[in-house]
């Protein structure tokens, strides 16, 4: 080998040495810098909320009475499905003899009064004219209906619109007209009619429904507080396996329901009180909240418990409803909001977040009152409980305050 050759590998070789050297220089000075200049998230003290729920499928109870129905006459519901009815309310009338008679008298005189409505020479109001639009709307989406159920109902609303629209042509029309004289006569004939012995009833007040599921009779509202577990557990399996809905009349109580859950035992136990009172948000179907008052608990031999909860509110949401999905807000604290990222722990176990504040990093002692997947709600020490803390309290700073600056991850 020359020594020139001798010379160029010697170069090669500090050249490669003066890299690797240089590279260990590099990643070391910005390790160095990572550790004493970090930029770190930041995050802005809110006023906010934090929560202790559960989500789960909750089983729902009613009071409910299923009307007996003549299987040899066809019903006509007069009422509609979900409304209200009061006791000994007339909800159906059965299609006897006389039925098509009736219904000839009314739609005769209906078409009486539109002859006379057509022959004045003004227009008496635009909501004539949205119940007219209402009322061609119903029935050219009942052309598309096939269930037996459905097209009751639609028969319904339209029967609701024709009243309502012979309603107010008779408020619009002068005292002892021709008009007024028809709908009198209207009138007289289909309260007879719905007074007659083929009136369908209500034997309690409450909201009407035309789907039967045969689950009815499945749990007894008035011992629900004499339940045990395997009670509960009919009545779910019984509810899981439902089956299609076929038309019939039952009336539910509007005023009184119970829903029971089963749930694991979990840190919530401490917040799950018999009486209190608790939000309960129907999650799958609607967006309303109800008040349940917790009114009975089990704890099971597999580290479960079934809560029942009493029911007085936004029933009518749940009449043709055996199972949701709910859930319950068992603790719910609203004050100042930080991330939970942004709260570290001394040695002692004392809670504190770090403030950035005039340039300055100033850790602050803080009680964390509730904390939920993401954030906590915390308050601030009193000046004795600061002095009784084994805490570097800062001078400048012994507290925060809404839209303080936080460091998170540090």
């Amino acid at each position: 080998m020359t020594s020139n050759q001798s010379d160029v590998n010697i170069k090669r070789k500090s050249i490669i040495v003066i890299s690797i050297v240089l590279l260990v220089v590099i990643f070391v000075i910005i390790g160095i810098y990572k550790i004493f200049f970090k930029e770190y998230e930041t995050y802005t003290v809110i006023n906010g909320y934090a929560e202790k729920a559960v989500n789960t499928d909750a089983y729902i109870i009613k009071n409910e009475q299923v009307i007996e129905l003549s299987n040899s006459n066809v019903t006509v519901p007069l009422i509609e499905q979900d409304k209200r009815i009061e006791k000994n309310g007339t909800i159906a009338i059965y299609k006897d003899s006389g039925y098509q008679e009736y219904l000839d008298k009314i739609n005769k005189l209906d078409s009486q009064i539109e002859v006379l409505i057509k022959d004045l020479p003004y227009t008496y109001s635009t909501d004539l004219e949205n119940i007219n639009n209402d009322i061609n709307k119903l029935i050219n989406n009942s052309k598309k209906i096939t269930s037996y159920i459905k097209m009751q109902e639609y028969k319904t609303k339209l029967n609701e619109l024709a009243n309502k629209k012979i309603t107010l042509i008779g408020n619009l029309s002068p005292s002892g007209s021709k008009i007024q004289e028809l709908i009198t006569e209207r009138k007289n004939i289909e309260n007879e009619y719905k007074t007659s012995s083929f009136t369908i009833k209500s034997n309690m007040s409450g909201c009407v429904s035309y789907k039967i599921d045969n689950l009815e009779n499945v749990a007894d509202i008035s011992k629900i507080l004499d339940y045990k577990i395997e009670d509960f557990d009919k009545i779910k399996e019984s509810y899981n396996n439902a089956g299609l809905s076929n038309f019939g009349i039952k009336v539910v109580d509007n005023f009184l329901a119970y829903i029971f859950v089963k749930i694991p035992n979990s840190e919530n136990n401490q917040y799950i009180k018999e009486n209190n009172t608790y939000d309960i948000r129907l999650v799958s179907k609607f967006e309303d909240n109800l008040k349940g008052t917790l009114v009975k608990t089990i704890n099971d031999n597999e580290n479960n418990i079934y809560c029942i909860f009493k029911i007085n509110n936004n029933i009518e949401k749940l009449i043709d409803v055996r199972e949701v999905d709910v859930e319950i807000i068992w603790k719910s604290v609203s004050g100042m909001s930080v991330l939970n990222s942004a709260i570290n722990k001394t040695e002692n176990n004392i809670n504190y977040v770090r403030v950035i504040s005039g340039g300055e990093y100033i850790d602050v002692p803080v009680k964390v009152i509730i904390t939920s997947d993401t954030v906590s709600i915390v308050e601030n020490y009193t000046k004795d409980e600061l002095n009784n803390l084994d805490f570097n309290v800062n001078a400048l700073k012994n507290n925060i305050s809404l839209y303080d600056i936080l460091m998170v991850n540090y």
